[in-house]
């Protein structure tokens, strides 16, 4: 008898029960991302949105619904990114790093950077767009006063030194932040694995006993090892002692069901530290027992570079001006000595002329 071995037909319950943890690996994915997961139809208009659009521009996901985007943008903005949108749309290719200005509900601006691919049916047609926007108001904020910072160092040593009449270097500052972001959303353990490896944050599976079972492309990267040296090695072979501690601090909250980010140190494999802020959630089996947990990770090492480096310069301005001020008395101080003494020298010479006389 030919035909398929009964054996090769999947267990219909095992199945079901696969396609249930992958749903909901998905779905507790989108609850604990800060980053706005969405899709349009082929007309342009949301037809889903996680809750972060709550707490990015202050609509719920159902005032969201069967708008476009560009019904949260001003006039002038939407204008633009609508000819940049219609191109990519029209080409139907994926794109990442669009950066656009968006009216939160309250009616402050927000910046977004958004990124997206097209998306088909099993016949091929179009069906849209999925992608992700994240908030990147404060990144663009702080990149804003660091400039302004910047400024207003370079003008006030220039005039402190024209005020002393000595030529100075003139302090100058260079900082420059990169971001870049890429994401595919999926329904399926292959959508939910692309979604994931497209993240620009890292993310991490560990055990009960904190072992990583799964991590990311980026996560990998961000430690500078392959994904092979990570995987069977306690999450804590990464750290210092002092993280260490606050990790195993913080996997006990996680057992009680405490789930707040928090922000720990790793060392990568050249021995530096990485500074990151991670996003937890717990993993519970059937009958509540806890199987480990997993986590998105975000590198924050650049902002905190950069606030030390606007620190650094501050207090060279603050040095600087005041060894000016210093020149500045002490030139003063001989000014009134000379003024003095040739007050002396003429006293003299005036007595002495009138003895001659």
């Amino acid at each position: 008898m030919q035909g398929n071995d009964i054996n090769d037909i999947p267990d219909p319950k095992r199945a079901t029960t696969a396609m249930n943890q992958n749903e909901q690996r998905y779905r507790t994915l989108m609850e604990v991302t800060s980053d706005w997961i969405w899709e349009v139809g082929p007309d342009g208009r949301y037809t889903f949105s996680n809750r972060a659009v709550a707490d990015i521009l202050g609509y719920p996901p159902e005032e969201v619904l069967g708008r476009t985007p560009f019904d949260f943008m001003p006039p002038a903005e939407a204008a633009k990114i609508t000819r940049v949108f219609g191109a990519i749309a029209a080409a139907r290719r994926p794109f990442s790093g669009l950066e656009n200005i968006n009216l939160h509900k309250s009616g402050r601006k927000v910046v977004l950077e958004t990124g997206g691919v097209p998306v088909f049916d099993e016949k091929g047609e179009f069906r849209g767009f999925r992608g992700i926007d994240r908030d990147v108001t404060a990144h663009k904020k702080l990149e804003e006063e660091l400039i302004k910072a910047r400024n207003g160092l370079e003008k006030n040593v220039k005039k402190t030194a024209l005020e002393i009449e000595t030529r100075q270097n003139i302090l100058q500052q260079e900082i420059n932040i990169r971001k870049q972001i890429q994401a595919e959303l999926a329904h399926s353990e292959h959508q939910f694995q692309s979604l994931v490896e497209t993240l620009n944050e890292g993310f991490g599976i560990v055990d009960a006993e904190g072992r990583l079972t799964y991590v990311n492309a980026k996560l990998a990267d961000m430690l500078g090892y392959a994904r092979k040296e990570i995987v069977g090695k306690k999450i804590s072979y990464f750290m210092d002692e002092r993280n260490r501690s606050l990790h195993k601090k913080q996997m006990g909250m996680r057992q009680k069901g405490i789930e707040t980010p928090y922000e720990i140190q790793f060392i990568t494999k050249a021995g530096s530290a990485l500074t990151t802020i991670v996003s937890p959630r717990a993993r519970f089996d059937a009958n509540g027992r806890f199987q480990g947990s997993f986590a998105v990770t975000t590198d924050i090492s650049s902002l905190k570079s950069a606030e030390k480096n606007l620190r650094r310069r501050e207090q060279q301005l603050r040095e600087k001006t005041k060894r000016l001020q210093e020149m500045n008395t002490a030139l003063e101080v001989l000014l009134r000595k000379r003024e003095q003494d040739k007050t002396i020298i003429q006293k003299r010479i005036l007595i002495n002329l009138r003895r001659l006389v």
